[in-house]
């Protein structure tokens, strides 16, 4: 599998269970500003594939980026533009000894960011609110979770899938992610 059609699957199995909805996408390279974009959540293959070789191609030329977990009622970076959230995630930067095996029950998917991991467990979807106060829970249950991942450092940024990064998942049947190619990956993220 190349790494656009690694990118498409990645981003069709963290959208998958939304029916509607905006995807942010952000790309930041040092000395040009922020770029941010957002996109209705593609409905065919040929639409996934088109984000995602947009996604691999600003990759390529050095950009970071960077695809929101949840999907957004509007098109705009506030916290408030999020009013439901079927995953959680968490950005263990500062991996120090931590393996990937100690990692492999927590997670579905895993994937290298560079300095460490970011891991991802989805969840039913549910309404959260779009007032800081309504999503406090779902941010308490987030960092609770984080932290019993790894009581170093850990993060819950909104903006933490890398879609065009190397990702392990836990296949159908099997207990733990496998870290393999990415093509034998494409059967168990349709």
């Amino acid at each position: 599998m190349d790494r656009e059609s690694q990118a498409a699957t990645f981003m069709r199995w963290l959208m998958r269970r939304y029916t509607s909805g905006y995807i942010e996408i952000r790309m930041l390279n040092p000395g040009h500003g922020p770029q941010l974009s957002y996109h209705q959540i593609p409905r065919t293959d040929t639409q996934w594939s088109e984000l995602a070789q947009m996604c691999v191609t600003r990759s390529d030329q050095g950009w970071d980026v960077y695809m929101g977990v949840f999907p957004r009622w509007e098109q705009s970076g506030r916290d408030s533009s999020v009013d439901t959230a079927g995953m959680l995630w968490a950005d263990i930067d500062s991996i120090g000894t931590t393996t990937i095996d100690e990692l492999r029950g927590s997670a579905e998917v895993i994937v290298s960011s560079g300095k460490g991991y970011h891991l991802y467990r989805r969840l039913a979807v549910s309404q959260i609110g779009t007032k800081k106060t309504e999503q406090a829970t779902f941010v308490r249950i987030l960092r609770a979770w984080a932290a019993a991942l790894h009581p170093g450092r850990h993060g819950i940024h909104q903006r933490v899938a890398h879609p065009t990064r190397t990702w392990y998942q836990k296949l159908e049947g099997q207990e733990q992610p496998q870290a393999r190619p990415a093509d034998a990956l494409s059967a168990g993220c349709g």
